[in-house]
């Protein structure tokens, strides 16, 4: 968990100015001190039993109260209100699945332990796919042809999934995935057949079109990964009055009919909070004749 400290010596680190030849506020005398520095904002993978017996402990200041949410929900509380300021250990156990440690100071700190530990990893097959947590297990699994999992025990798993060498990826129905053999690279491939149109004639994300000629706009909940669960919230402004907000969910392309001619803003908000945004020029449609 961040403690203010921490972040102080990270802004110092980034580069702010130090003089040398002034006279320090205050000394101390050498002191030595740990500090976990590859957190980066994704949870802290828990491999093995001995991973979550090393675990390092949790530090909590005065006043702080420290809870642990365990995979099933059950919450445990760790520190109430402390006293004073200290560390402690978090009760994390052989339960496969995700872990959260939450501080009332602190925020929040996320952690995975594998299900392949108790046993309740599943076979890797359509019937019983495997229910993955971080994004190492294929590799270490050694996982062939055919193996089939589920990667959405917490948001952005999927994107971390390193597949084995030789491998590509395919959708296998509802949440599952499945890896087969690659030999010509391709790292993803749809089973089925899509037709849909599209505007390449300029690299985007901003556009031009006329009133008739406007293609439907394109959306996404989870970046276009395809879970249809997620939600989208589809912004459009036009360059006068009041915009218009479309509430969708999972990913299409939403007909919309572009009304003024000039610069609408399209804004695109996904269920995670990344958004995605650009400008359609709309021009209006006129019959010319040109009289000598």
């Amino acid at each position: 968990m961040r403690t203010p400290t921490l972040a102080i010596l990270a802004t110092l680190a980034a580069g702010l100015p130090l003089f040398a030849d002034e006279t320090p506020e205050a000394t101390s005398s050498a002191c030595s001190f740990s500090l976990d520095s590859a957190g980066t904002g994704t949870p802290i993978a828990l491999k093995t039993v001995a991973d979550i017996t090393a675990l390092r402990q949790a530090t909590y200041q005065p006043v702080e109260t420290v809870t642990l949410v365990a995979p099933d929900g059950t919450v445990s509380t760790v520190v109430t209100g402390a006293s004073g300021a200290g560390t402690v250990a978090l009760p994390i156990t052989a339960v496969g699945g995700v872990w959260t440690a939450r501080s009332t100071r602190s925020g929040t700190a996320t952690f995975t332990v594998r299900r392949s530990i108790d046993n309740t990893l599943g076979a890797g097959t359509a019937a019983s796919p495997a229910k993955l947590v971080d994004g190492d297990e294929l590799i270490d699994y050694n996982a062939g042809d055919g193996y089939v999992f589920e990667a959405n025990a917490w948001e952005g798993l999927l994107d971390s999934i390193a597949l084995p060498s030789g491998f590509r990826l395919e959708a296998a129905g509802d949440d599952a995935w499945r890896i087969v053999s690659s030999p010509d690279g391709c790292l993803y491939a749809w089973a089925g057949t899509v037709a849909f149109p599209v505007d390449s004639r300029v690299t985007g994300p901003d556009r031009s079109t006329t009133k008739v000629d406007a293609l439907p706009v394109a959306y996404t909940g989870d970046n276009w990964i395809g879970d249809a669960s997620k939600a989208a919230t589809l912004t459009l402004t036009p360059p006068t009055g009041e915009p218009t907000t479309l509430n969708l969910a999972g990913t299409g392309a939403q007909p919309f009919t572009f009304n003024k001619i000039g610069n609408w803003t399209l804004l695109l908000a996904m269920a995670n909070g990344k958004k995605l945004q650009s400008t359609l020029s709309v021009a209006g449609c006129a019959f010319t004749m040109v009289v000598r």
